[in-house]
């Protein structure tokens, strides 16, 4: 097989990638409390390297063209985003690390962590969230309940006072290992049984009336993943190439007259 072909295959391989990373992140840059994702790209060593194979047959050209390019793990970028005011009481913004925690499913498999506080009141007067009606928890773990005809204010350490007294507070945690969250959909987070057994209670600001913009840069979205189409364009020129110069050298250099 042609070894640029590999060279260019690995090529249009990354930037696909990225080119599916930007775009996300482009389309959620109006998604309240959406975290961008980074995916970070190596340069392969060669086979000998790589492998760990010191003593094995290799052509000291071809290593010289290195063995093309790797995207790493996908990584999401938990940068604090722009808060923007609304008035709405239900409406709650962290300022600092920290997530709300919600639950999504049955158990301890179901909580899910999130930073869109968008949250409302559904049927039954308890706290959910307004994209998809999961309960929102308190520090404790349980669905918190209101009365719909009362107001509500919250307080910078989460605390939800209704009726002259504390009726509970939002719970508020942060993540030992950050890096380890993975995304589950509808803006939520997750990660391992034992990460999230060892989340703590965060020392984020709470904010009420407010809600924390998207963390995705619409300008630098759109920027990369134009830069990622024209780099996977012209990787898929070069397989084009390669492809046109191996028919050429089959079907015609190696004809027999």
């Amino acid at each position: 097989m042609n070894y640029g072909l590999y060279l260019s295959a690995s090529g249009a391989a990354v930037n696909m990638a990225r080119l599916d990373v930007y775009s996300n992140n482009l389309s959620n840059v109006e998604t309240v409390g959406f975290k961008p994702d980074f995916l970070a790209v190596r340069q392969r060593e060669v086979v000998r390297e790589e492998d760990d194979l010191p003593f094995a047959d290799s052509n000291a050209l071809l290593e010289r063209l290195g063995a093309g390019v790797q995207p790493m793990p996908t990584r999401i970028t938990l940068s604090q985003g722009t808060l923007e005011i609304t008035d709405n009481p239900l409406d709650v913004a962290l300022e600092g690390s920290g997530f709300f925690q919600v639950q999504r499913g049955s158990g301890a498999d179901g909580i899910h962590l999130t930073r869109d506080g968008r949250f409302t009141l559904n049927s039954d007067g308890r706290l959910v969230t307004v994209n998809e009606g999961a309960a929102v928890l308190d520090s404790s773990g349980k669905a918190i309940e209101l009365d719909p005809a009362l107001p509500v204010s919250i307080t910078s350490a989460g605390d939800i006072n209704q009726g002259g007294g504390v009726i509970a507070q939002l719970g508020v945690f942060d993540v030992e290992e950050p890096e380890k969250m993975i995304k589950k959909g509808a803006n939520a987070f997750q990660a391992e049984a034992d990460v999230m057994a060892r989340r703590r209670p965060s020392t984020a600001r709470v904010i009420q009336g407010s809600i924390e913009s998207s963390g995705a840069d619409s300008v630098g979205s759109l920027m990369g993943a134009t830069s990622a189409s024209r780099a996977a364009q012209g990787a898929f020129g070069m397989i084009g190439i390669f492809n046109e110069v191996m028919d050429r050298a089959i079907n015609t250099l190696g004809r027999v007259s």
